[in-house]
């Protein structure tokens, strides 16, 4: 139990005030159990001198014989002051650096509870329109309405369509086979191109290709030398008879030396 002055005074009678009294070096010299009841002394210096059983000994502490024993009057615990302030003391909240009760917890879109702040606040998320369960399976498909607050605001289950039937499958260009309305098969159509290989030695494949990139005509094309460029600047030609027409059959444009010369030929 906390002792203070006016506790003493009641129990012992008149405190008779001795002067200070040094605990570290027991100045002046104090005894357990010896003293004159009311006697006080003042600690001036902090120590551990053991009277009757006391060792902690404080500045502002004040040393007390009550006729039996000395006792102490622990000052140093006592409250000096409060929030910087002394004597009857009123706290505010702002004092404390509390929120005053004049202040609200507003509850706003999606959020229930709330108030002013006399006490415990509590807020909750709301409440909204959804059914409490289990949606979606292997026959059903959930379907969510959210609102901006990234609630769920609706939902409910959609039944899952399997199966179903096609009635018609109709082929278009470049193919064959449709309608089909039960079974059927579809094909690649025929274009007029005959099976075959184009392009040789001689020939160069010609081909003709539709909008599907499908081959509608292909056909081979001689290759025709109407300029032969010859690297030699010298040759040797051997006809089969001695005598040539006066006009040739035609003329090859041949390159020599960098320029063009036409040679004529004889069909002999």
């Amino acid at each position: 139990m906390l002792k203070t002055v006016s506790s003493y005074i009641n129990a012992i009678g008149a405190l008779v005030y001795k002067g200070t009294w040094n605990a570290l070096t027991n100045t002046p010299t104090l005894q357990s159990g010896v003293g004159n009841k009311g006697d006080y002394y003042y600690v001036s210096v902090a120590g551990t001198t053991n009277l009757d059983g006391i060792t902690d000994w404080q500045i502002g502490d004040l040393a007390v014989f009550n006729g039996s024993v000395w006792q102490k009057i622990d000052n140093t615990d006592a409250v000096l002051s409060v929030n910087g302030q002394t004597g009857v003391v009123v706290l505010g909240a702002t004092d404390v650096g509390a929120t005053p009760n004049t202040a609200y917890v507003l509850a706003g879109t999606g959020i229930s509870g709330g108030g002013q702040l006399t006490g415990n606040v509590t807020i909750n998320l709301a409440n909204t329109a959804v059914v409490t369960g289990t949606y979606g399976s292997t026959s059903n498909i959930p379907q969510i309405t959210v609102d901006q607050q990234g609630r769920i605001t609706s939902l409910s289950n959609v039944a899952v369509v399997t199966g179903g039937t096609v009635s018609n499958v109709a082929t278009g260009t470049g193919l064959t086979g449709g309608p089909i309305t039960t079974t059927g098969t579809i094909s690649l159509a025929n274009t007029a191109v005959t099976a075959g290989s184009y392009g040789g030695s001689g020939e160069v494949g010609s081909f003709t290709v539709d909008q599907q990139g499908r081959l509608t005509a292909a056909a081979n094309v001689t290759i025709v030398a109407t300029s032969v460029n010859l690297s030699n600047t010298s040759a040797t030609a051997t006809f089969a008879t001695a005598s040539l027409p006066l006009d040739p059959e035609g003329y090859v444009t041949v390159l020599i030396n960098g320029a063009f010369k036409k040679i004529p030929y004889y069909g002999v």
